[in-house]
C-alpha cells in the first residue's frame, strides 16, 4: 500500500474538507453546495498561487489552504461553529 495509499487518503481528505466546512456555514443543502463550490474554487486558487510561489522560490506548501478554511469554519461558522455556540 505505502505511498500510493497515503496519496489516495490525502486527496480524498482534500476533496472532503470544503464540503465539511460548508456544513458550518449553512443548514440548507442548496447553500451548502454553493458554499462548498466557492470554498473549493478559493482553495484551488490559493493552491495555484502556492504552486507558482514554489516554482519561483523552491519552497512548498502542503494543502494548508484547505485545512485553514476548515478550522476557520469550525471556529466561526454561523451554523454550529464553536465561537457561535456561546
Amino acid at each position: 500500500m505505502g505511498v500510493g495509499g497515503l496519496a489516495v487518503a490525502m486527496s480524498a481528505g482534500l476533496m472532503m474538507l470544503p464540503t465539511a466546512s460548508a456544513r458550518f456555514w449553512s443548514r440548507r443543502v442548496a447553500w451548502m453546495l454553493a458554499i462548498a463550490m466557492a470554498l473549493t474554487i478559493a482553495a484551488a486558487l490559493i493552491g495555484l498561487m502556492l504552486l507558482l510561489a514554489f516554482l519561483a522560490t523552491g519552497q512548498s506548501g502542503d494543502g494548508a489552504e484547505c485545512r485553514a478554511v476548515f478550522f476557520l469554519s469550525i471556529l466561526a461558522g454561523p451554523c454550529g461553529g464553536i465561537l457561535r455556540r456561546h
